[in-house]
């Protein structure tokens, strides 16, 4: 008997469909909201039906937009009343502090990687890297 994958593509784009429906419930219109995103209205409505998932710029503009961090498939709405800036840190950020920007551009990365308490599960995490500007 199969067991049912709580973290297929399917399940994960309508988990994020109904966040962004609660998240724009409060907006004026759809239409505003994407054209400050810069998402085309279309588009954004097949996020809304979970019929496709945004690229990871894309998501994060999105996020900035609605004042969410990116763990927005893994954290329960109710857990969005704090500010950005009281989140606790993402772990793999927080290990990113010196690098080689040539190697590693200023843009957001997706990774994955295998779980280490359940190996038939892999975790999935988005990482923006930027260089401050001073």
């Amino acid at each position: 008997m199969l067991r049912e994958d709580p973290n297929n593509p399917g399940k994960l784009r309508l988990i994020l469909g109904d966040k962004l429906r609660h998240l724009a419930k409060g907006a004026a219109s759809i239409s505003k909201v994407c054209r400050q995103i810069g998402v085309n209205r279309t588009q954004f409505n097949r996020y809304l039906s979970g019929n496709a998932f945004p690229r990871p710029d894309v998501l994060h503009r999105i996020c900035t937009h609605f004042d969410v961090d990116t763990n927005i498939l893994q954290r329960r709405i109710a857990e969005y009343s704090a500010p950005l800036t009281e989140l606790a840190p993402d772990p793999v950020s927080q290990s990113l502090r010196s690098f080689d920007h040539y190697l590693l551009p200023d843009a957001m990365y997706q990774y994955w990687r295998r779980s280490f308490r359940q190996p038939e599960h892999t975790y999935l995490g988005l990482a923006l890297i930027h260089t401050p500007r001073h």
